[in-house]
């Protein structure tokens, strides 16, 4: 198998919508040597009710996306990361090709599902640190 999906359900607040799932979609890099796990959280990035990462996950990455990613330079650097068991936490900009550099990512129909917006990173981001430090 390719990749390895993980989802894990948190309290990020108090009430009834107060859950999320944190997912991690899994992969071996062998250009970095490293266990890479592309993070997000479900609920954030939306288009009306439809959870634009949950459609990313379910297409996209599937097609052996090639990505553009923040990662933390000291995390990226330190060696208990980027294992099967600690992989390198890395969070989608944008999505460029497919099937390992072969299909350029022209236009795709689905409200730009190829990229991930600023604001939605940068909750990515703070949901991780918040409940998910390593």
């Amino acid at each position: 198998k390719l990749y390895e999906e993980k989802r894990e359900r948190y309290k990020f607040r108090d009430g009834r919508k107060g859950a999320r799932d944190y997912r991690q979609f899994i992969f071996y890099s062998p250009q970095y040597r490293k266990y890479i796990a592309i993070v997000s959280f479900s609920d954030i990035d939306k288009w009306e009710e439809t959870d634009l990462d949950m459609v990313r996950r379910t297409g996209l990455y599937n097609y052996q996306a090639t990505v553009l990613a923040y990662a933390n330079t000291i995390q990226w650097n330190d060696a208990k990361y980027g294992t099967k068991k600690q992989p390198m936490p890395i969070f989608v900009i944008k999505s460029t090709y497919l099937y390992n550099n072969r299909e350029k990512i022209e236009y795709l129909t689905y409200h730009n599902i190829e990229k991930v917006s600023p604001e939605a990173t940068r909750q990515y981001v703070e949901q991780y640190l918040a409940h998910f430090p390593a």
